[in-house]
């Protein structure tokens, strides 16, 4: 429940804000994914979504220089894609 709890303060403090800086119809900027921690226990990882998942006619993902949104390039050009991942550690 505690892990639930500190995952949606995360969100409400680094993503949900960006929300309302580009209204994209590819959804939401933040995605989480479950990843192997300390001693391999499992743990939920919050990050910046700064690519789309666009793909060519025999399904391939395009390179990522055609993938990155704008938001996306902000983001990592100030280094800030990392910042979920800093809080992740913390």
């Amino acid at each position: 429940m505690r892990s639930r709890l500190l995952q949606i303060a995360r969100y409400f403090i680094f993503c949900w804000p960006l929300q309302f800086l580009s209204a994209r119809p590819w959804g939401r900027r933040c995605y989480s994914t479950r990843r192997r921690g300390l001693h391999g226990r499992p743990f939920v990882m919050l990050r910046f979504r700064t690519m789309l998942d666009v793909r060519d006619k025999q399904g391939n993902l395009l390179p990522d220089e055609k993938r990155l949104t704008r938001l996306g390039n902000l983001l990592r050009s100030a280094s800030l894609d990392e910042l979920p991942e800093f809080i992740n550690v913390l």
